[in-house]
């Protein structure tokens, strides 16, 4: 790989480290983080979502873009899409803590921005379910084995789905705020993807908080109490509740693992996918106990009766 960048880019790299799924270049002068792009569509707003970040109090710390020797952003290499991103400010790296989810990245809604944001996420979620539904409806006899795990995933998307239009869909999107947040973020993740620009996306300032718990519950990692503490502190209203709930229930791993094989044209691991589904009942019953009795929430009645 380092031939490669010093190719494209014409920088001199001193060291080459391997994290997670990413590259950490050392130079001569400067960092650099080299990765598989997997949010292309955060370039059609490059440069406007980079003038936003200034206005943050930590905008030294995001990583900035660096064309290749073509002045394009992505490079393919074996046909994947990579982008080089320069880390401004050197800093230590650590695993991201629920701490890290500010809820205060506030941006003026002008019509870009409303453009920009993911917000509502209705529309997506009925989008991945039509996919997935008919991606196993054409490889029927190849995915025979995980019908069941197919049925339980769709039928918890289907309720999120159901949940957002029975409780969320008639709040007023005027006045509901957007922030900087993050495309995927998890206790797995650290500040490398905290800081990474292609990472950043313009939402609701829950969405940060609600992909860290699923992925938190995944990874083994999930404590109640701390998630609790983290909703009093930042004192939640009823709606960024039911919010918060709705983003919860979708499980957004789950689509992120069957697009990610069928991508890669990998076998879908159905053992692993099936493996996630009593703890995140589990958790979820946890999470559903919580908001009926201590904030007055509706929830997905059959998730407490499960646990």
């Amino acid at each position: 790989m380092k031939k490669y960048i010093e190719y494209y880019y014409n920088i001199k790299v001193k060291n080459l480290l391997f994290l997670r799924d990413k590259y950490i270049i050392l130079g001569d002068d400067s960092n650099y983080l080299f990765k598989i792009c997997t949010n292309l569509q955060f370039l059609n707003s490059y440069e406007y979502l980079k003038s936003l970040i200034f206005f943050s109090s930590n905008y030294k710390k995001y990583f900035y873009v660096v064309p290749n020797k073509t002045n394009e952003y992505i490079t393919y290499l074996d046909g994947k899409p990579y982008l080089l991103l320069k880390i401004v400010e050197k800093f230590n790296s650590r695993k991201i803590v629920i701490e890290d989810l500010s809820l205060s990245n506030y941006i003026y809604k002008d019509e870009l921005i409303k453009k920009m944001s993911n917000y509502p996420w209705y529309d997506l979620w009925i989008t991945k379910v039509d996919y997935i539904e008919k991606l196993f409806q054409i490889k029927k006899k190849e995915y025979a084995n995980g019908a069941a795990v197919i049925d339980f995933y769709i039928g918890l998307s289907e309720n999120a789905i159901m949940y957002f239009f029975n409780n969320c869909i008639n709040l007023d999107e005027n006045n509901l705020e957007l922030a900087l947040q993050h495309y995927r973020i998890g206790i797995d993740y650290d500040l490398y993807d905290y800081y990474d620009i292609s990472n950043i996306v313009v939402d609701h300032p829950i969405r940060d908080i609600s992909e860290y718990i699923k992925n938190s519950i995944i990874n083994n990692g999930f404590n109640i109490n701390e998630f609790e503490k983290y909703i009093d502190r930042n004192n939640f209203s009823n709606i960024w509740l039911k919010l918060l709930y709705s983003r919860i229930l979708f499980p957004t791993f789950f689509f992120d693992e069957i697009e990610k094989k069928e991508l890669n044209n990998i076998k879908i691991d159905f053992e692993y996918l099936e493996g996630i589904i009593k703890k995140l009942i589990t958790n979820l019953g946890k999470i559903s106990n919580l908001f009926l009795n201590e904030y007055n929430i509706p929830i997905v009645e059959w998730i407490i009766k499960k646990t």
